[in-house]
């Protein structure tokens, strides 16, 4: 399957995930920023629940960013890769440098506010794909200590591995393909660009600044 652009495949999903309203509680929809947001959008509106981000910061290795070797939440959680510790002396530098970063998403993409309590709802977590599934198992672990009745992983596209992983750390986890045969999340798109932060801040409800 071949998405047009990150609405579609949150259309699709959504289609999905309405299919289950009446089993959940006060669902939120919690997207990974950027593209998730995107995804996220089209959920929420389907589903006439809030939409909110939940911010995670890949730890990039020294020399080759792309490189995993651990991600971040917002929450302060922290999920190493099994490369980690050939990095350790780096290691707490690059977590700092994201961690500044997430802040500043905070205030870009939630107006510095803390995200709104989740304890006892369902959680629909969401992004546009995943690849390694690092970032997105550190989202999943981050939202799990806040406490909710359930989590529920909304996504797109995943290696029918990661795909599992993934599946097995949640309540619920919702895929539309889980390709054996994956390069990049980028493959299953025609259109798949960043936009500027006022488009994700539009779709999120925020108000221009100034």
């Amino acid at each position: 399957m071949s998405f047009r652009d990150r609405f579609h495949s949150g259309q699709l999903l959504a289609e999905r995930i309405l299919k289950l309203k009446d089993e959940l509680t006060d669902p939120i929809v919690l997207a990974l920023p950027r593209g998730g947001i995107e995804v996220g959008y089209q959920i929420s509106q389907k589903m006439g629940c809030p939409l909110s981000v939940f911010i995670v910061r890949k730890l990039g290795a020294p020399g080759n960013p792309e490189f995993a070797i651990g991600a971040v939440t917002e929450t302060g959680k922290v999920l190493e890769s099994e490369y980690c510790k050939e990095y350790g002396k780096f290691f707490q530098k690059i977590r700092e440098e994201e961690e500044k970063r997430i802040l500043h998403q905070k205030q870009v993409f939630r107006q510095g506010k803390e995200l709104e309590s989740v304890e006892g709802r369902s959680v629909i977590l969401c992004d546009d794909g995943v690849a390694t599934g690092l970032t997105f198992k550190a989202a999943i672990l981050g939202v799990k200590e806040m406490s909710p009745r359930e989590v529920i992983a909304a996504v797109p596209v995943a290696p029918y591995d990661v795909a599992m992983e993934i599946s097995s750390l949640v309540d619920r986890g919702i895929f539309l393909e889980t390709p054996t045969f994956f390069v990049a999340v980028s493959q299953f798109y025609q259109s798949f660009y960043d936009k500027e932060d006022s488009f994700y801040r539009s779709l999120l409800g925020i108000e221009k600044e100034g």
